[in-house]
C-alpha cells in the first residue's frame, strides 16, 4: 500500500493485489459499500494520516476508485470541503480557455474566407482586400480614419449609391493628380457599420492609401471638391 499526497487536500492510495487479497475485498466490493469495505476505509484514512498528514480537518472526504493494470487499485482521497473551492478555479479557467479558444476560431475564420478563392503565387499580391486588413487601424491610430482611392468619379457615385447606412456618413473627397481621393470618418457609427462600409469600396475599385498624416498632407495640398457630405452628394449624381 503506497499513499501520495497530490495537493493540500488530496492524497492517491495505490492498492496492489497482494493488498487487495490481504484485506480479503475486491473491486466489486467497493461499488457495493460492504461493512468490510467500510471498516477497510476507515483503517486506510488513519494510515494515510499517518503516512503523509492529514487531509481533511472537518473528516469529511471523497473518495475515488479507479481499477489499474495488474490487479491494481486506485483510491483518491480528497478533502470535500475543497471540492467546491477546485470546482470554481476548474470552472473560472475552463471559462477563460473556451473564451480564448473562440477568438482563435474566429480569427482562423476571418483567415480562412480572406484567402479563400485566391490563386497561390511566387509573389504575394497585396489585393483590395489585404490593404484593407491591414489599414483598418486606420491614419490616426484608431479604427475611425479611412483613405480610399478611386481612378473615377463614377466609381465613387456608384460606390455611394450601393451604401444603405440609414444616416449621412462624414466623408470628404480631394481630387489628386492619379485619380480621387475619399476619406471616410467613422464618428458616431457602429463599428460594425463602419467596417461593412469601407469593405464595400474594393467592389469599386478603391485602393486604400492608409499612411501617417495623409489626411493632413490633403488638407495642405489636395483639392478638395466636397467636404463632410461627399458620400451624401455622389450619390445623388
Amino acid at each position: 500500500m503506497k499513499f501520495i499526497r497530490l495537493n493540500k487536500g488530496t492524497v492517491r492510495c495505490i492498492l496492489t493485489a497482494e493488498d487487495m487479497e490481504e484485506y480479503g475485498i475486491g473491486i466489486d466490493d467497493f461499488i457495493e459499500q460492504s461493512d468490510q469495505v467500510s471498516d477497510f476505509i476507515h483503517e486506510l484514512l488513519e494510515r494515510a494520516g499517518a503516512e503523509v498528514g492529514t487531509i481533511s480537518k472537518s473528516g469529511m472526504v471523497t473518495l475515488g476508485i479507479m481499477q489499474m493494470p495488474g490487479g491494481k487499485v486506485s483510491i483518491t482521497i480528497t478533502d470535500a470541503g475543497m471540492e467546491e473551492t477546485v470546482d470554481v478555479g476548474m470552472a473560472e479557467r475552463l471559462e477563460t480557455l473556451f473564451r480564448k479558444m473562440s477568438q482563435v476560431d474566429k480569427l482562423r475564420q476571418t483567415i480562412s474566407e480572406m484567402d479563400s478563392g485566391r490563386e497561390d503565387s511566387e509573389q504575394e499580391v497585396k489585393t483590395p482586400e489585404k490593404l484593407i486588413t491591414e489599414s483598418i487601424v486606420g491614419i490616426d491610430g484608431e479604427k475611425t480614419t479611412h483613405v480610399l482611392h478611386f481612378d473615377t468619379l463614377d466609381d465613387i457615385s456608384e460606390y455611394a449609391k450601393s451604401i444603405s447606412y440609414g444616416r449621412p456618413i462624414k466623408s470628404d473627397l480631394y481630387k489628386v493628380d492619379d485619380g480621387y481621393i475619399l476619406v471616410v470618418h467613422k464618428a458616431s457609427m457602429a463599428t460594425l457599420s463602419y467596417a461593412k462600409v469601407c469593405f464595400m469600396a474594393i467592389d469599386f475599385g478603391a485602393n486604400i492609401k492608409n499612411r501617417p498624416a495623409l489626411e493632413a498632407l490633403l488638407l495642405e495640398h489636395g483639392n478638395l471638391l466636397i467636404a463632410r457630405k461627399a458620400l451624401q452628394v455622389m450619390k445623388n449624381i
